[in-house]
């Protein structure tokens, strides 16, 4: 089974730098969250539109060569599940079979 990943809205969510961390208010659920890297950088390389695994890794790739094996694949996809817990990302159920 593929899953499609997108970050929340960005209207719901307001952003603040704070040193090394990133400071995340939810206004839907009224809840902060203190993420440290990688987190805001991977919450940043995910659209509004539902894109695959192999293309937020494309993505991060370019930005900070993470590398395209399957730990970077695992761990991608670990950090991921952290965010949808939290509210701050969605993925859905993906048919993928006729992709090129």
């Amino acid at each position: 089974m593929m899953l499609d990943y997108r970050a929340r809205a960005t209207t719901e969510l307001r952003t603040h730098p704070l040193d090394e961390f990133t400071l995340i208010y939810d206004r839907a659920s009224g809840q902060t969250h203190l993420l440290g890297a990688p987190m805001p950088e991977l919450l940043d390389c995910l659209g509004a539109d539902w894109e695959s695994l192999p293309i937020i890794l494309a993505r991060l790739n370019s930005r900070f060569e993470v590398g395209g094996n399957d730990d970077a694949a695992q761990a991608v996809r670990a950090h991921l599940a952290e965010l949808i817990m939290l509210g701050l990302a969605e993925c859905r159920t993906a048919d993928h079979s006729d992709a090129a």
